[in-house]
């Protein structure tokens, strides 16, 4: 994990998301390097995940190549080339079930 993924996570942590995954997909998604998944409370803490993460990525200067569900209020992916940041609610991450999906199971 590197100096990026580390203040990524650790903003997200400190601004109460909850059972924040952290998968290396090098080697084995030619998207990205690493993925990061988080639920977000309700909706105004998934905005604010959402923005935490944009600031961070600025700060560290890593280039945030597109940010998708901005409107949603279910699941944001704020992508930044080489890490994919997953932000969804509770009820989303269960249904859609990505971390067995990026687990391979």
């Amino acid at each position: 994990m590197n100096k990026n993924e580390k203040a990524i996570i650790k903003a997200l942590e400190d601004m109460k998301a909850n059972d924040v995954k952290f998968y290396d997909v090098r080697g084995k998604n030619p998207l990205c390097d690493s993925i990061i998944v988080c639920t977000a409370l309700n909706e105004r803490n998934l905005n604010a995940l959402s923005e935490e993460v944009q600031d961070v990525a600025e700060k560290n200067k890593m280039k945030i190549n597109h940010i998708e569900g901005r409107n949603c209020s279910t699941w944001i992916i704020v992508d930044l080339n080489d890490v994919v940041v997953h932000i969804m609610s509770e009820n989303e991450r269960a249904r859609i079930n990505l971390d067995n999906i990026i687990e391979g199971k």
